[in-house]
């Protein structure tokens, strides 16, 4: 580990300073993340942030980019932010890490109705390929 990366960790600070700035931010990019069919997988208030995404995905290219307007709570409560633009690597250095996740929409088959000469999807749960992206939050 750097100096740099020593003192981003280890320095001292009063109790929850750093920890609630970056649980502020943590929430904006979930809300994010999320809004946009990805899933957060790290703690909130982690320093490193994981996310999945389904494969074909534009979240880590929408996230490098930055500028996303996000806001969250309602009302007098409601916040908003502008994303920066975030460093999003693979978490393997020659692909995404490759996961799986069962979703209640995972996937879709055509059906043919009774008296029906035209199939309709039907969507059923499933198990789906997910990519794993990591960047510093």
């Amino acid at each position: 580990m750097s100096d740099k990366e020593r003192q981003q960790f280890f320095y001292p600070r009063k109790p929850g300073e750093k920890v609630a700035a970056l649980k502020d931010k943590f929430a904006f990019l979930n809300e994010y993340v999320r809004a946009r069919g990805g899933w957060v997988t790290s703690l909130p208030g982690a320093a490193e942030v994981t996310i999945e995404t389904l494969t074909g995905s534009t979240l880590p290219n929408e996230l490098r980019s930055g500028g996303a307007k996000v806001k969250i709570g309602e009302g007098r409560n409601e916040r908003s932010m502008i994303l920066p633009p975030y460093n999003v690597l693979p978490l393997k250095e020659d692909d995404a890490e490759r996961g799986e996740r069962i979703l209640p929409h995972g996937i879709t088959t055509m059906t043919l109705l009774e008296g029906s000469s035209s199939p309709i999807p039907v969507q059923h749960a499933g198990i789906v390929t997910v990519l794993r992206y990591s960047f510093a939050l």
